[in-house]
């Protein structure tokens, strides 16, 4: 598998939390320290503007600090995430990056998957209830075991030719848009199943932990 670039915010946190494996580098943005302090896991780099970390900031919580201006352009999980890119990482798991006091955030991050999924990357936004990802003018292809709900959204103005495979509600060949969630709430069917879009951005909502099975890119 390739070398992930795991990110930890300060939202809710899932119990389901990978660790990381070798190769792979951690993030703390800002108040996700304490969720990763909560596991005895030090970051590669920490990094914020530190406005939500009621704590003393030094070397001893992690290899690199990044000190951020409070008054940016872009948010703390943001600039982890071009960290990421900068040192050469393709897959990007997000954790604690919904929920929380902060709802604005929840849709900045998910402006920051739409924005990861563009760059060719594989990502993930990892909730306690639900995973997001996402695929840009390619194929997602799940397997059997997946169950559940999952939901799929445009995120460009306008995606065409999306055909959705094994679901309950399927589609041919159809175009979308980003003002009706016609997507949402389909079901697995215990049958492969795959979500497809020949030109645009796909946001898929789905049970956490099931994941696809393969990504194709056209």
């Amino acid at each position: 598998m390739d070398k992930k670039c795991i990110i930890v915010g300060a939202g809710d946190f899932t119990p389901d939390f990978k660790k990381p494996s070798a190769g792979d580098i951690v993030i703390a943005a800002d108040g996700g320290l304490l969720h990763l302090q909560s596991l005895n896991i030090r970051p590669d780099i920490l990094i914020g503007d530190f406005d939500s970390l009621n704590k003393k900031v030094d070397s001893s919580l992690s290899d690199e600090i990044i000190r951020l201006k409070i008054d940016k352009d872009y948010t703390d999980t943001y600039a982890a995430a071009k960290i990421g890119l900068e040192r050469g990482f393709k897959t990007f798991e997000l954790y604690a990056c919904t929920g929380g006091a902060r709802f604005d955030h929840t849709l900045s991050n998910i402006q920051l998957l739409a924005f990861l999924i563009e760059q060719g990357c594989d990502a993930y936004i990892a909730a306690p209830d639900f995973m997001l990802t996402g695929v840009k003018n390619g194929k997602l292809s799940f397997g059997k075991e997946a169950e559940g709900y999952v939901s799929v959204f445009s995120h460009t103005d306008i995606s065409s030719g999306v055909t959705l495979k094994g679901l309950k509600y399927p589609l041919n060949n159809a175009t979308i848009n980003s003002r009706f969630p016609i997507g949402v709430s389909n079901r697995f069917m215990g049958t492969e199943s795959s979500i497809e879009v020949k030109d645009g951005i796909l946001i898929v909502s789905h049970c956490l932990g099931f994941r696809y099975s393969s990504k194709e890119s056209f």
